[in-house]
Protein backbone atom coordinates (compact mmCIF):
# COMPACT_ATOMS: atom_id res chain seq x y z
CA UNK A 1 0.00 0.00 0.00
CA UNK A 2 1.38 3.40 -0.99
CA UNK A 3 1.95 6.01 1.68
CA UNK A 4 -0.35 9.02 1.67
CA UNK A 5 2.45 11.33 2.78
CA UNK A 6 5.99 12.41 2.08
CA UNK A 7 8.69 13.43 4.54
CA UNK A 8 11.50 15.83 3.77
CA UNK A 9 13.74 18.29 5.60
CA UNK A 10 13.29 21.88 4.44
CA UNK A 11 15.33 24.64 6.06
CA UNK A 12 15.94 22.54 9.18
CA UNK A 13 12.29 21.54 9.59
CA UNK A 14 11.09 17.95 9.22
CA UNK A 15 7.99 18.38 7.05
CA UNK A 16 5.34 15.69 6.69
CA UNK A 17 2.98 16.50 3.85
CA UNK A 18 -0.16 14.46 3.20
CA UNK A 19 -1.11 14.06 -0.46
CA UNK A 20 -4.61 12.78 0.27
CA UNK A 21 -7.10 12.62 3.13
CA UNK A 22 -5.40 10.44 5.78
CA UNK A 23 -6.95 7.89 8.08
CA UNK A 24 -5.83 7.68 11.71
CA UNK A 25 -3.41 4.83 10.91
CA UNK A 26 -1.77 6.90 8.16
CA UNK A 27 -1.07 9.64 10.70
CA UNK A 28 0.31 7.12 13.23
CA UNK A 29 2.56 5.68 10.50
CA UNK A 30 3.79 9.18 9.60
CA UNK A 31 4.59 9.86 13.27
CA UNK A 32 6.64 6.66 13.45
CA UNK A 33 8.50 7.48 10.21
CA UNK A 34 9.17 11.10 11.20
CA UNK A 35 10.60 9.95 14.54
CA UNK A 36 13.31 8.13 12.58
CA UNK A 37 14.50 11.39 10.98
CA UNK A 38 17.32 12.61 13.21
CA UNK A 39 18.29 14.98 14.59
CA UNK A 40 15.62 17.60 14.54
CA UNK A 41 13.36 19.32 17.02
CA UNK A 42 11.25 21.29 14.51
CA UNK A 43 8.43 19.37 12.84
CA UNK A 44 5.57 20.40 10.58
CA UNK A 45 2.56 18.28 9.57
CA UNK A 46 0.71 19.64 6.53
CA UNK A 47 -2.97 18.67 6.21
CA UNK A 48 -3.79 21.09 3.39
CA UNK A 49 -5.55 18.18 1.64
CA UNK A 50 -7.86 17.84 4.68
CA UNK A 51 -8.42 15.10 7.23
CA UNK A 52 -11.90 13.74 7.86
CA UNK A 53 -11.34 12.07 11.24
CA UNK A 54 -13.57 11.37 14.21
CA UNK A 55 -12.98 12.57 17.75
CA UNK A 56 -12.03 8.98 18.63
CA UNK A 57 -9.45 8.98 15.79
CA UNK A 58 -7.91 12.18 17.18
CA UNK A 59 -7.64 10.68 20.67
CA UNK A 60 -6.06 7.52 19.21
CA UNK A 61 -3.46 9.49 17.25
CA UNK A 62 -2.62 11.68 20.26
CA UNK A 63 -2.16 8.59 22.46
CA UNK A 64 0.07 7.00 19.82
CA UNK A 65 2.15 10.19 19.55
CA UNK A 66 2.77 10.19 23.32
CA UNK A 67 4.24 6.66 23.11
CA UNK A 68 6.91 7.63 20.57
CA UNK A 69 10.34 8.41 21.96
CA UNK A 70 11.11 11.64 20.16
CA UNK A 71 13.19 14.56 21.33
CA UNK A 72 11.54 17.64 22.73
CA UNK A 73 10.75 20.43 20.32
CA UNK A 74 8.12 22.33 18.42
CA UNK A 75 5.39 20.82 16.28
CA UNK A 76 3.30 22.87 13.86
CA UNK A 77 0.18 21.52 12.20
CA UNK A 78 -1.15 23.18 9.06
CA UNK A 79 -4.92 22.84 8.61
CA UNK A 80 -6.48 25.51 6.40
CA UNK A 81 -9.97 23.96 6.21
CA UNK A 82 -12.37 24.66 9.09
CA UNK A 83 -13.17 21.01 9.91
CA UNK A 84 -9.54 19.94 9.80
CA UNK A 85 -8.47 22.98 11.85
CA UNK A 86 -11.05 22.16 14.53
CA UNK A 87 -10.02 18.50 14.65
CA UNK A 88 -6.38 19.39 15.16
CA UNK A 89 -7.23 21.95 17.82
CA UNK A 90 -8.81 18.97 19.62
CA UNK A 91 -5.59 17.04 18.96
CA UNK A 92 -3.61 19.91 20.48
CA UNK A 93 -5.57 19.51 23.73
CA UNK A 94 -5.18 15.71 23.80
CA UNK A 95 -1.48 15.89 22.89
CA UNK A 96 -0.46 18.23 25.75
CA UNK A 97 3.02 17.27 26.91
CA UNK A 98 5.70 19.35 28.62
CA UNK A 99 8.46 18.41 26.20
CA UNK A 100 6.46 19.30 23.07
CA UNK A 101 5.16 22.73 22.06
CA UNK A 102 2.37 22.21 19.55
CA UNK A 103 0.28 24.72 17.66
CA UNK A 104 -2.20 24.62 14.77
CA UNK A 105 -2.05 27.09 11.87
CA UNK A 106 -4.03 27.93 8.75
CA UNK A 107 -0.98 28.32 6.47
CA UNK A 108 2.46 26.80 5.96
CA UNK A 109 3.98 30.28 6.09
CA UNK A 110 2.56 30.98 9.58
CA UNK A 111 3.66 27.54 10.78
CA UNK A 112 7.23 27.95 9.53
CA UNK A 113 7.49 31.44 11.08
CA UNK A 114 6.37 30.08 14.46
CA UNK A 115 8.77 27.13 14.25
CA UNK A 116 11.71 29.41 13.48
CA UNK A 117 10.86 32.03 16.15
Amino acid sequence: MAKKYSIEIIDGIVEVRFTEDPEAQDICDSLDDAAQVNPNNLRLWDYTCGANLTGHDIEHVAEHARTIQIQSGRVAIVAPHDLTFGLFRMYEVHRKEERIQLSVFRSVKEAREWLKA
